[in-house]
């Protein structure tokens, strides 16, 4: 019996496991819940196997440079920062449909 490491993303919640992402440049370290990352990498019909394809992250210090890692949930803060608040549309009209009703 070996030890078990998680091969895709999807995995990491069974594991205890965040997402973490990495900026090599500076440090900064910015870590999200797995389990809606490997949602939102499947929505976007990206590779959830690792390594993870990171090239869509930009640190805010401008770098490129990142790379993904794991961070045990245990090392969440307690209690959690609250999200910042974010406005979603209700619906959105295309700029055609819009046009056709003012044509009436």
């Amino acid at each position: 019996m070996g030890v078990r490491v998680p091969k895709d993303l999807a995995e990491y919640p069974q594991f205890g496991i965040d997402l973490a992402i990495v900026c090599e440049s500076c440090g900064r370290i910015v870590v999200f819940d797995a389990g809606k990352a490997a949602l939102f990498y499947f929505r976007k019909r990206l590779k959830t196997a690792l390594p993870l394809d990171t090239s869509m992250f930009v640190c805010k210090c401008g770098s490129k440079n990142v790379r993904s890692a794991g961070v045990p949930i245990e090392s969440r803060p307690d209690p959690l920062p609250p999200a910042p608040p974010r406005l979603d549309p209700l619906y959105v009209h295309s700029e055609g449909r819009a046009r056709r009703r003012a044509r009436g």
